[in-house]
């Protein structure tokens, strides 16, 4: 089970996006925070190249296949198979949608992090701060390690949203994102800086 599926849970959520907080600043500082701890429970190493990382990778054994379970790496490109937040995310849907306060807090941060916008959901939040850590603290060869989030797709793969930070500097027009996201989850770079 994938460390994120394994540490966001049902009650852990519901106090953290209960529907009375109206503070949504303090919401989104309590997703990333939550991403923050459990980015330094994952053991992470330096790899002295990115065949050796792919290698461990494959294995299942990866910081990021440890927090999100498995996916494909086809050169610095990460395609996540499953979203590890699926089963948190329908444990709150009602008509098969979620509270809308989870939009609200959604749209909040889209509107904070503008280039980030690539969220379909507040734990999209808290994942993609955990990615965002693991790169920090780890290289591979002499590089430091950046993590750009592409594009997600919702679990019914009928929306799409984009991060124009890593569709601009990810190298693949808008149909190339689109066929190497289909039937996945998510669509991120690993990239070495």
């Amino acid at each position: 089970m994938p460390l994120l599926e394994e540490r966001l849970t049902k009650d852990w959520a519901s106090r953290v996006l209960h529907p009375d907080r109206k503070m949504i600043s303090a919401i989104l500082f309590d997703l990333m925070e939550i991403g923050k701890d459990i980015a330094e429970e994952i053991k992470i190493r330096d790899y002295e190249n990115f065949e050796i990382f792919l290698d461990e990778h494959r294995k299942g054994e990866s910081p990021f296949h440890i927090l999100e379970g498995e996916s494909h790496i086809d050169g610095s490109l990460a395609q996540l198979k499953k979203c590890p937040m699926l089963s948190l995310l329908n444990a709150f849907k009602e008509n098969g949608r979620l509270p809308v306060h989870f939009y609200e807090v959604t749209d909040k941060y889209k509107y904070y992090y503008q280039k980030k916008e690539g969220v379909l959901h507040p734990f999209c939040i808290v994942h993609q701060t955990i990615r965002s850590q693991i790169g920090d603290h780890f290289r591979i060869g002499d590089k430091k390690v950046q993590i750009l989030q592409i594009a997600c797709i919702n679990s019914s793969g009928d929306r799409i949203v984009y991060s124009t930070e890593g569709t601009s500097r990810c190298g693949l027009s808008q149909e190339e994102i689109d066929k190497k996201i289909t039937g996945n989850a998510c669509l991120y770079m690993i990239k070495c800086i």
